[in-house]
């Protein structure tokens, strides 16, 4: 299997909530050998990359699944600085919730999901 249908595979099971958010980012990151950069503006683009690849990930779905894609953005965003990337990129859900302006909006928002899905698997 090619790795872009690899990342493809483990993004539909983070949609369909097979996954977390923070399961699946973990997955890619391991399979691509870091995340570098992520650019995800909502309905329009959704990025990924690594030191040498970008890969174009879904960026819509029914309006009850895209919380997951908000999340699988937000958690490759903050995936791409714990890689000690410089520029992790940007991430623009909603005028309250973007990297460039609104950060304490993606900061709750990451801080909702690690509450939910890692310690509340506790």
């Amino acid at each position: 299997m090619e790795l872009k249908e690899k990342i493809s595979e483990i993004e539909q099971k983070c949609i369909d909530g097979e996954i977390n958010p923070i399961d699946a980012v973990g997955s890619i990151d391991s399979l691509i050998g870091g995340i570098t950069n992520v650019v995800f503006k909502d309905g329009l683009k959704f990025k990924i990359y690594n030191h040498n690849q970008i890969f174009a990930l879904n960026c819509a779905a029914g309006k009850k699944l895209m919380k997951n894609i908000y999340g699988l953005a937000v958690a490759a965003y903050f995936k791409a600085k714990s890689n000690g990337s410089i520029c992790p990129g940007e991430v623009h859900i909603d005028k309250g919730i973007s990297t460039k302006h609104y950060m304490p909006g993606i900061i709750n928002l990451y801080n909702e999901m690690l509450t939910f899905y890692v310690k509340g698997a506790a």
